[in-house]
């Protein structure tokens, strides 16, 4: 069903996702923006979620453009992966877990819109919330 704040941060929920975009052909824009006010995009032209039969699998994500670099892509055809419900395709860790945060992890990830908010320099970009190709 989703969860947080319409006027802000909100995340609709995988069967919404998945009901939205999987018949019907879907763009994806994702804007992302660092703690110092620099911004930067990354559009994808057709963008769909498989059902929960399948895990929420990200089965369509085509055609990049923007400034953000590409950090989705790797992530296509990967099913959700979440704290109890290990669907990715690391043998010996649940990548939501180890990266906490939810998202179509293979081995992990290059991206992870679902990590920690984590504010300042950290260790590592997987810590929290990350699109490697931006920063």
């Amino acid at each position: 069903n989703g969860f947080g704040h319409l006027e802000g941060e909100f995340w609709l929920g995988l069967e919404k996702i998945h009901q939205l975009t999987y018949s019907t052909p879907h763009e994806l824009h994702v804007l992302l923006e660092d703690f110092e006010g620099t911004q930067a995009v990354a559009k994808y032209e057709e963008f769909a979620v498989a059902s929960e039969y399948e895990f929420y699998k990200l089965v369509k994500l085509r055609s990049y453009s923007g400034t953000a670099g590409d950090s989705l892509s790797g992530h296509k055809n990967h099913n959700f992966s979440t704290f109890d419900r290990d669907n990715d395709k690391h043998e010996t860790a649940n990548c939501a877990t180890v990266y906490s945060g939810a998202w179509w992890h293979g081995k992990c990830h290059s991206s992870n819109l679902n990590g920690l908010y984590l504010k300042g320099v950290t260790t590592s970009y997987a810590n929290g919330m990350c699109w490697k190709a931006f920063k």
